[in-house]
């Protein structure tokens, strides 16, 4: 009866050995490799959104560059393209108040533009800057204004050169002073070839003005582009 007890006890042992196995192989397959397993999962998913985020940065860096060239480009074409290149082939200075800028500035803002990679945000504000460009367009025209000052400029005459704007060492004083001293030397001045180049550096200066507020206001419509 000893015996059989002592084999039934020493089975029991066993059995309890096994099922102490079975349950820490229950207990690892069940909980110890699934918490490993997330534990890599969870380290993979943090490199790879660290890696994103470094992808994230380089495009929005790219892109940021990739806009300023595009604000470059369009600005500086407008100013050349549209500015300077025509209007200086117009020869006569007051017939350039005539140029109708804004067809050129669609023109070359569709061509920019039109396979360009910028979102449609992006686009739109181009599209606000022209608009702005072209409601400021006719202020500074002004061609009323500026028309009668080069004809103000044009109808002076060799006894008022004093008159011509912006014109140094030409002060009404001035002139009476070396009108006087070339009546007394038999001289006439002054001679009828210097007003007409006094004249032209006047409305020289004049067309230059008109210029530069033109370059201005391109340069300060593309400035609200962020």
């Amino acid at each position: 009866m000893k015996i059989d007890l002592d084999k039934t006890l020493s089975r029991f042992s066993h059995l309890s050995q096994i099922g102490l196995l079975l349950s820490a192989i229950f207990t690892i397959w069940y909980t110890v490799i699934p918490l490993y397993g997330k534990a890599v999962l969870e380290e993979q998913i943090a490199e790879k959104t660290i890696e994103l985020k470094k992808i994230n940065n380089q495009v929005a860096t790219q892109y940021s560059v990739l806009k300023k060239n595009y604000i470059k480009d369009l600005q500086t074409t407008y100013i050349f393209a549209c500015v300077l290149n025509p209007l200086t082939e117009i020869p006569e200075y007051s017939d350039r108040l005539d140029y109708d800028l804004a067809p050129c500035f669609s023109e070359v803002k569709e061509k920019v533009l039109k396979e360009s990679l910028l979102n449609e945000f992006d686009k739109n504000q181009f599209d606000l800057v022209q608009l702005k460009i072209l409601n400021n367009l006719e202020s500074i025209k002004n061609k009323n204004k500026n028309k009668n000052e080069f004809i103000k400029i044009e109808n002076i005459q060799i006894n008022e050169i004093y008159l011509l704007p912006e014109i140094e060492g030409y002060s009404k004083k001035a002139f009476e002073f070396i009108k006087k001293s070339s009546l007394e030397l038999g001289q006439p001045y002054p001679y009828q070839e210097e007003l007409v180049a006094k004249k032209n550096q006047a409305k020289l200066n004049l067309d230059s003005k008109y210029k530069d507020e033109l370059i201005d206001l391109i340069k300060n419509s593309f400035k609200e582009i962020k």
